[in-house]
C-alpha cells in the first residue's frame, strides 16, 4: 500500500530530509498509477532529491550499497530509510517491482524512445533509475559522441608525417623499456577523430599530453586553428590555466613553432562550459547548440581537480 510510505515520506520532509518538491513528485507518480507499489513514490522521491544535488540518476547497485554516500542524513534517517527499503535490498527486486508500475519504463541501455508511443516518466535502464527527460538527453548525447568518434578527419596529416612530430614530443627515453607509449598514442588517435578521451587518475600525464598534442596541432596544421580550453567550474578552468603553463615548459622547441611559449600564450584563458556555451540570463537555453554550433576548431574540456 502507497499510503503509509507516503506518510513516512511526509515525516521524512517535515524533518527537513526531503524537499516538499520531492515529496509533490511522489505524490504525482501515485495519481498517475493508484495501484503503484509503495516502491513507486519512495523511488520517485529520493531519484527528485538526487536530481537537486546534481545527480541524473539512481545507480541503484551503488545507492543501495552506500546510500550515506549520497543522502547527508544522520543516522536516524538513514536507519529509517533502511527500514523503508527492507522490501527491495537489491536492484534486481527495484526492477521486478517497479516494472509493474504504469509510471515506469524499462528499457535496454541503448533503446530509444519506447515505440508504442508511452511516455512514462521515469525511466529504468541498466539499473539506473532516471527522470525520463535526463534518460532521453544521455540517450541523446551518446548517440551524438558515438557518430563523432566514428567519423574521422579528412585531411588529417599522413601517419608517415606524424611521426617524426611524435618521435619529438614523446620520446622513447621517456617510456620504460616493457611500456607501450600510451600517451603517444592517444595523440595520434586523437588527431584522427572528431571526439577523443583522454583519461587517467591524478599523476598520470593528462595536461601533459594535451599540451603535446596541441603542440602537434600546430606544428601539422595548414590553417589557423581556434582552440579553446574548458571546464565545469571557473576554479577548475584556473587550475587548467596553471597545469598547462607547467606542461609547456617541459615542451621541445619544434622546427614550425619557434617560440612555444609565446603560441600557447596566445590561446585564450580556460573558460567555463556555460561560457563557451553561452549562457543567458533570460533563458535556460545556450546561444550555441547542435543548430548554432561554436565556431572552435578544438575544445579542450577536462573535469573538476
Amino acid at each position: 500500500m502507497t499510503s503509509p510510505m507516503i506518510d513516512q515520506l511526509r515525516a521524512w520532509t517535515s524533518a527537513g530530509w526531503l524537499r516538499p518538491l520531492d515529496l509533490a513528485f511522489a505524490q504525482f507518480l501515485i495519481r498517475l498509477d493508484p495501484q503503484a507499489p509503495a516502491l513507486l513514490p519512495l523511488a520517485g522521491a529520493l531519484l527528485a532529491r538526487l536530481e537537486g544535488e546534481g545527480h541524473t540518476c539512481i545507480a541503484l547497485e551503488d545507492f543501495l550499497g552506500a546510500p550515506e554516500r549520497f543522502l547527508d542524513w544522520p543516522a536516524s534517517g538513514h536507519a529509517m530509510l533502511a527500514t523503508a527499503l527492507g522490501d527491495w535490498p537489491h536492484a534486481a527486486q527495484w526492477t521486478e517491482t517497479l516494472a509493474r508500475s504504469l509510471c515506469v519504463q524499462v528499457t535496454e541501455r541503448n533503446a530509444s524512445d519506447p515505440a508504442n508511443g508511452a511516455e512514462t516518466p521515469l525511466v529504468l535502464s541498466a539499473a539506473r533509475l532516471y527522470l525520463r527527460r535526463y534518460w532521453r538527453d544521455q540517450q541523446f548525447i551518446a548517440a551524438t559522441l558515438r557518430q563523432r568518434a566514428q567519423q574521422r578527419v579528412a585531411d588529417a596529416a599522413n601517419p608517415e608525417v606524424l611521426r617524426p612530430w611524435l618521435e619529438q614530443l614523446f620520446p622513447a627515453s621517456d617510456e620504460p623499456d616493457d611500456a607501450l607509449p600510451w600517451q603517444k598514442i592517444a595523440c595520434a588517435l586523437a588527431l584522427r577523430s572528431h571526439f577523443s578521451i583522454i583519461t587517467g587518475g591524478p599523476g598520470t600525464g593528462k595536461t601533459y599530453t594535451a599540451a603535446r598534442f596541441m603542440a602537434l596541432l600546430m606544428a601539422t596544421s595548414s590553417t589557423p586553428l581556434r582552440i579553446v580550453l574548458a571546464a565545469p567550474t571557473g576554479k577548475a578552468a584556473v587550475r587548467i590555466d596553471e597545469s598547462l603553463q607547467s606542461a609547456v615548459g617541459t615542451l621541445p622547441q619544434l622546427s614550425r613553432i619557434p617560440d612555444m611559449t609565446a603560441a600557447f600564450a596566445r590561446l585564450r584563458p580556460a573558460r567555463t562550459l556555460h561560457s563557451l556555451l553561452g549562457a543567458r540570463p533570460d533563458s535556460r537555453r545556450f546561444r550555441h547548440d547542435a543548430a548554432n554550433p561554436s565556431n572552435w576548431t578544438y575544445s579542450w574540456w577536462t573535469k573538476p581537480p
